[in-house]
This record gives structure tokens, C-alpha cells and sequence, in this order.
């Protein structure tokens, strides 16, 4: 299982693969950020965010809500759906 983490620990490729984003301890819950596999037509799909994270938004929306700096780093990290990407491209 893994849930939401704003800072997270490890992120879902394009294959499905979940990969390590840091170095994780034995025991640590897995956490990736949900927005990099969620893109609503509308952008209207949130969650409230209580992961307690330094790093927490709060409110947790698709990848559109996610500021540039994010976007891109989730990007190189290959952690962003394909189905996302071709929206982005459009």
C-alpha cells in the first residue's frame, strides 16, 4: 500500500513500476504524490492533505495544480502518467 505524501518517497513510472525517490527506511510508510496520476477534464478533482509534511499544499489537486518547478522535477524523475503528458503536449 502507499498513500499521498507532498514530500514523497517514491513515485509510479510509466510502466507502473513504484521506485524509490529517496533512500527509504525499513518500516517507512510509502508515499507519492497523488497529483502525478490524476488529471481531471475540469481540474476539479481535490483531496485535503494532512500528510504533515514541511512541504504540505493542503489541498491536493490533478498535475495542472502543481506550480512549474514541480511539474518539471516530477518529469525528469519520470514519475508522471503518460496520459498527463499528452495533455500537457496539447
Amino acid at each position: 500500500f502507499a498513500n499521498h505524501g507532498c514530500d514523497p518517497n517514491v513515485g509510479i513510472t510509466q510502466s507502473l513500476d513504484v521506485i524509490a525517490l529517496r533512500n527509504i527506511e525499513a518500516g517507512e510508510e510509502l508515499l507519492y504524490d497523488y497529483s502525478t496520476t490524476m488529471q481531471e477534464s475540469e481540474g476539479t478533482w481535490t483531496l485535503t492533505c494532512e500528510c504533515k509534511s514541511l512541504l504540505c499544499r493542503r489541498v491536493i489537486g490533478d498535475f495542472s495544480t502543481l506550480d512549474i518547478s514541480t511539474q518539471t522535477k516530477y518529469i525528469a524523475l519520470g514519475v508522471v502518467q503518460p496520459f498527463i503528458l499528452d495533455h500537457i503536449e496539447q
